[in-house]
């Protein structure tokens, strides 16, 4: 670690300041609601060039620490290692694409994602393929497939620390203490490069310091081979009430010779630093499906529930229909049968007198 100078700031002074510029700058952004569009791709020599179009939808509010995320993505796998009816499985589904790559290897692809949210009382988990809403105990949520990624920490992050889900703070710990300075260079309109090392890879950070310390480009170097650029990401940075948020952001990884895969994203902020609806973080909030249901497992019993409960029907008691009234020919002719039945009653009563 040499120590040099830079406008009378020692290296590690310098470090320390345009880490602590960064993060002062991201802490500014507390609430937020926002979509992810673009595509994932991949180039590999097996399977030729990849691209599907994704989306990533992420709501969050800092002070009430809660946090929701929705992935819906693609992965791509070759056909080789499958089965003949596996194969044929996928090949006849319509919802996810497939093909044939140049050098006639078939493959397929699989959806994945679904949405995870976090709250102090409790974490939910809605799969991408079920109908049913899993309310979990806090943290829980962790354990699934779903990738989740801090907006804040874009520019920080390689492909490593983007898909291990690192946050801001613990990126910002270890540039300034966990990771050996290497160097931090002055470049032209304000632009610093922060150069840290970890055993034999050193990460090249270009920071903005005029336009709110924003981190604009890392870059990921190999020590050990001819410093061979192996992930880098960069990111567009705008104002949006008061707040530098990205806007635009594009990761890449080589993963051996033959494969490089990615991100390129715009991000449509709908909501910045301002309230958010109130079922956000509900399961009514993450499934408007009107027949969903929320399994609640944080009791060991599990307790199912609708996620949109319907209310009770309304009953409407059928009218009585009044009674017809009848004709004033019908009422004359009922009296007047009434009073001939009664008449030969009486005339039978009276001979049977006389006959005693």
């Amino acid at each position: 670690m040499g120590v040099c100078t830079l406008g009378g700031q020692t290296l590690l002074e310098k470090r320390s300041y345009l880490v602590a510029g960064m993060r002062s700058e991201r802490e500014k952004l507390r609430s937020g609601q926002v979509v992810l569009k673009g595509e994932h791709w991949r180039n590999s020599k097996e399977l030729g060039e990849f691209r599907i179009s994704v989306r990533f939808e992420v709501a969050f509010d800092h002070d009430a620490h809660s946090y929701r995320f929705t992935q819906h993505d693609y992965a791509q796998y070759s056909t080789a290692k499958m089965s003949p009816q596996e194969k044929a499985d996928y090949w006849e589904r319509t919802d996810v694409p497939h093909g044939t790559s140049p050098n006639g290897i078939d493959w397929v692809t699989e959806a994945k994602g679904g949405t995870v949210v976090h709250t102090p009382l409790y974490d939910l988990h809605l799969a991408i393929d079920s109908p049913t809403v899993s309310r979990l105990p806090p943290g829980a949520s962790h354990k699934t497939t779903i990738r989740e990624s801090d907006l804040a920490a874009l520019g920080l992050m390689d492909w490593p620390m983007f898909s291990a889900e690192y946050r801001l703070k613990e990126i910002l710990d270890g540039f300034e203490t966990g990771l050996s300075c290497h160097a931090v260079e002055m470049g032209p309109s304000g632009l610093s490069n922060l150069k840290v090392r970890a055993d034999d890879t050193q990460y090249d950070v270009w920071i903005d310091e005029k336009q709110g310390m924003t981190p604009v480009s890392i870059s990921r170097q190999e020590l050990n081979d001819s410093m061979r650029e192996t992930s880098r990401s960069d990111v567009s940075w705008k104002v949006i009430s008061g707040v530098w948020v990205p806007v635009s952001f594009g990761i890449s990884d080589l993963l051996g010779p033959d494969i490089t895969f990615g991100y390129d994203l715009i991000l449509e902020w709908s909501s910045v630093n301002e309230q958010l609806a109130a079922d956000t973080f509900t399961p009514a909030g993450i499934d408007k499906n009107p027949d969903a249901l929320v399994a609640d497992l944080r009791l060991g019993q599990i307790v199912v529930e609708r996620v949109h409960p319907r209310p009770l029907p309304v009953l409407t008691p059928k009218a009585i229909e009044p009674l017809v009234p009848q004709s004033r020919s019908r009422r004359n002719w009922l009296i007047g049968g009434n009073l001939v039945l009664f008449g030969i009653a009486i005339w039978i009563i009276r001979r049977q007198r006389k006959k005693s």
